[in-house]
């Protein structure tokens, strides 16, 4: 059992989401974006990327759908019980899109670099499969353009960054 703070989530909890969501003999995505200080957290945009990606038969674990059907209340103040659980779930999958503004998100970044290191593929805002990525490279290259510690940052980023970013 996965259990945090007041709120507990179960992984049969999780399982059974995952398997209710996921059509079988189709790939299994992670919608990944911004949802902290955006109004309604973002759900109606993740909900249009969902029907988007399901008309593109693609099946996907859409965490606003899970925070309503799981009965977790949208509160900022639960963002660990939230990265958590999102963990559990990109165990699940076969791949993640990220969405505009992912790398401007805490939860979006460490969810990227979670699936990284479980080996998933990354597909952009539009649903388009990216091959070669490392959102680590990307967001270490910001991070040292920010700090100017290096010249050549610029070539590093765009071409880390422009599969998921429109320049």
């Amino acid at each position: 059992m996965l259990v945090m703070s007041k709120l507990i989530v179960t992984y049969p909890e999780i399982e059974n989401f995952v398997n209710k969501h996921h059509k079988p003999g189709t790939e299994l995505t992670y919608l990944s974006g911004p949802m902290s200080g955006i109004p309604n957290f973002n759900f109606p945009t993740f909900y249009e990327k969902e029907e988007m990606l399901n008309e593109r038969g693609i099946s996907v674990v859409n965490p606003a759908r899970a925070d309503e059907e799981l009965g977790m209340p949208a509160d900022e103040d639960a963002r660990i019980i939230f990265m958590h659980r999102d963990v559990a779930f990109l165990y699940y999958c076969d791949s993640i899109t990220q969405m505009k503004g992912w790398e401007k998100s805490r939860g979006a970044t460490f969810e990227a670099i979670v699936a990284y290191e479980f080996g998933l593929k990354f597909r952009n805002h539009r649903g388009e499969e990216v091959l070669s990525y490392n959102p680590l490279e990307y967001l270490r290259c910001e991070l040292e353009r920010i700090r100017g510690d290096r010249d050549d940052w610029k070539a590093i980023v765009e071409m880390n960054r422009m599969p998921f970013c429109d320049l």
